[in-house]
């Protein structure tokens, strides 16, 4: 059967056929709060745990000692390729010149020395068949690639020993450097005085080269510019513009007046022609004429004398004006010529001039790089005979590239364990831990929590209900605040049941029966039964509420009243109603025990269920009876099927939804006349 949903839930459970519900920040929300304690378990627990290990862990104290490295006074003439070079170092050879010292820092000679200080490492020993190994272990040297600062650190478990071997360690690398640096320069001494021979050799022949050169093609000043052949050559190209302009407008004229002379009837029009002043002049006398026939036409005929010397005079004209319109297109075409011919003219000068100032270019440049790789093996000399000089000084005196920036300072607090910080981890640990498991605990729980999990049931959900303990019981003492908040649930259900009442007539008369009953057992059906007939009895309603479970008086111990005969005997016909009801703690309400234990289905019979429960309806107006889970008994499950509603009770963080869909299952089977899910001890 398809459960009605017409209740004052139902907007709330829409999606009772939707594949899932929705999940919201709120649910997260309520997995944190339902699982609070997995999360204060591990963020306590974890650094409880860490706490301890650094209070029974032995210290360690780490000294630091700062040393500065400098490239400038390294071997001033060992690498002749780095005296060309000079002051360009590149980023990854100053990088490898300190890892290289930074090595040589925690190199096993460097360190055998400290060893064989037999009162320090008498007093500092460290632990460890080798004593030079031992110590490497305990010593780092740590720096940017292209830092000067490196620093060297010594972790001992007496905090004065950490400080004084990281300064004997730094103090013996300083002291060895400087031996080292004084004997290069040494050698850089005697090794540089040959290349310095040569440098000066090929400067000298530099000189003397760029000397002969501007001598034999005549360079005496190769500062000044040669500004004349530049204004020359600039001056020709500029008339070579003009040239080409010029030609390219008579060309355009030219082919013009050719086109024109190619159609007779143009060639009057031609733009020079009309330009010139004889033709002009020629033209305004024809035209003269040509009135003067027109008028004579009218007068006379064209034999007329004076028409025909008219004619003459036209004819006369028009060979004229052919005559100097053809002179005109000579014209042009000579002017067109001579344009050309100008135009390669000084074409020939530009490319004459170009080619003398390439020429001198030429010489000028040469002479330039001459100047030049003189200037160049001048500087080289003069930079090698100052470095030559600088290793002869340094030589003498005590001077290193390397020098102890900051001593290394008794250590106050140990380096290990940090305990703050392990401590501040473990927190975070802790914390990530707790809600991990709070979040894989709340995946692997298939209980219901809320009305969200209860979205997928065919039954909808009726009211979710916040129980308060002992408030079913008369005279049960309860948190105030939930009693009223279970108290105002519990109305809330009967004005439930009081709609269902209104939507459809009870089956037996003026009588409503409500059955309310487990999905597995032990989720308060028998509390929601009896809070259930309190609402109703304060609402002035005839209650009368039944113990449905044969053999166990549940009800009965609830309300404190006797296990006796009840319904079993009345639906059998064994006794009436009148002699089995039994006065209730609750005002305005009596109640039924459960009778005898049901053994046979004889007793069950559907026609005297029928026929009881048509005997009561003018005596009560709402009968609630408390059943056992609908799918371990076979009794509960004939009484739902007379019901005009079925309240199916559900225990939030208790009742699976697997035993909610089972109980479902069961209901739709036997077909009740409605259904509701309530939620028990809801949050």
């Amino acid at each position: 059967m398809a459960f009605s949903s017409d209740s004052p839930n139902a907007a709330a459970n829409g999606a009772a056929h939707a594949p899932g519900p929705e999940v919201h920040l709120t649910d997260y929300l309520a997995v944190l709060a339902r699982r609070w304690k997995w999360i204060a378990g591990f963020t306590l627990l974890v650094p409880a745990l860490v706490v301890t290990f650094c209070l029974v862990s032995p210290k360690k104290y780490t000294a630091k000692a700062t040393v500065l490295m400098e490239t400038s006074d390294v071997s001033v003439g060992t690498f002749t390729s780095e005296l060309v070079t000079a002051g360009t170092q590149d980023l990854s050879s100053r990088a490898q010149f300190y890892t290289t010292e930074r090595n040589l820092i925690q190199s096993r000679s460097n360190l055998k020395d400290i060893v064989t200080q037999s009162e320090l490492w008498e007093r500092c020993k460290l632990a460890g068949a080798d004593p030079v190994a031992a110590l490497d272990d305990a010593l780092s040297v740590k720096g940017d690639a292209t830092s000067k600062l490196s620093e060297v650190a010594v972790e001992h478990e007496d905090p004065k020993c950490a400080a004084d071997l990281a300064n004997a360690v730094v103090d013996n690398y300083v002291r060895g450097n400087l031996d080292d640096v004084r004997a290069k320069f040494r050698d850089d001494v005697a090794n540089l005085a040959p290349e310095l021979d040569k440098l000066r050799a090929d400067l000298n022949q530099s000189l003397r080269e760029g000397e002969e050169y501007k001598e034999l093609h005549g360079l005496v000043n190769l500062d000044a510019p040669a500004g004349e052949d530049m204004r020359h050559l600039a001056e020709l190209e500029s008339a070579q513009t003009q040239a080409q302009v010029n030609r390219i407008q008579v060309e355009k004229r030219s082919e013009q007046a050719k086109r024109y002379a190619a159609e007779p009837s143009r060639v009057e029009s031609l733009p020079d022609a009309l330009a010139s002043p004889v033709v002009a002049k020629l033209r305004q006398t024809y035209l003269q004429l040509k009135a003067e026939q027109a008028d004579l036409a009218q007068r006379y005929r064209d034999r007329h004398p004076r028409m025909l010397q008219v004619k003459a005079q036209l004819d006369e004209l028009e060979k004229r004006i052919g005559e100097e319109v053809q002179r005109v297109i000579d014209g042009l075409e000579i002017e067109h010529q001579t344009a050309l011919e100008r135009e390669q003219a000084i074409a020939a000068e530009v490319e004459l001039a170009r080619q003398a100032t390439r020429a001198k270019s030429a010489r000028a440049s040469q002479a330039h790089l001459l100047s030049d790789e003189a200037a160049a093996r001048r500087q080289l000399f003069e930079q090698v005979s100052g470095k030559v000089i600088e290793a002869r000084i340094v030589s003498n005196i005590k001077r290193n590239n390397v020098r102890v920036v900051d001593a290394a300072e008794v250590p106050r607090d140990p380096s290990f364990p940090d305990t703050q910080l392990y401590t501040l981890l473990a927190l975070a640990v802790g914390l990530v831990l707790g809600l991990t498991g709070a979040f894989a605990s709340a995946a692997l729980d298939s209980t219901v929590h809320g009305a969200r999990e209860l979205a997928r049931s065919p039954i909808p959900l009726g009211e979710a209900l916040p129980v308060a303990p002992g408030l079913t019981r008369p005279g049960g003492a309860a948190n105030g605040d939930l009693a009223a908040a279970s108290a105002a649930g519990f109305a809330r259900v009967a004005a439930l049941v009081e709609l269902e009442r209104s939507r459809r007539m009870p089956s037996f008369g003026g009588c409503q029966i409500v059955s309310v009953t487990g999905c597995a057992g032990g989720e308060g059906a028998t509390t929601v039964a009896i809070g259930l007939t309190r609402a109703a009895a304060a609402a002035g309603r005839r209650v009368l509420v039944i113990d449905a479970h044969p053999g166990e008086p549940v009800l009965a111990r609830e309300l404190g009243v006797d296990a006796k005969a009840g319904l079993v005997e009345w639906v059998s016909g064994n006794a009436s109603l009148q002699s089995l009801e039994q006065p209730s703690p609750i005002p305005g309400a009596s109640v039924l025990s459960a009778g005898a234990h049901v053994g046979s289905h004889t007793l069950i019979r559907p026609d005297r269920i029928q026929a009881a429960f048509a005997a009561v309806g003018s005596t009560h107006d709402l009968i609630v009876l408390d059943l056992p889970p609908v799918t371990q008994s076979a009794f509960a499950q004939v009484l739902a099927r007379y019901s005009d509603l079925v309240l199916l009770v559900a225990e939030a963080d208790r009742t699976t939804q697997a035993e909610v869909d089972t109980a479902a299952r069961e209901l739709d089977r036997i077909e009740p006349v409605a259904a509701r899910i309530v939620l028990n001890r809801a949050a």
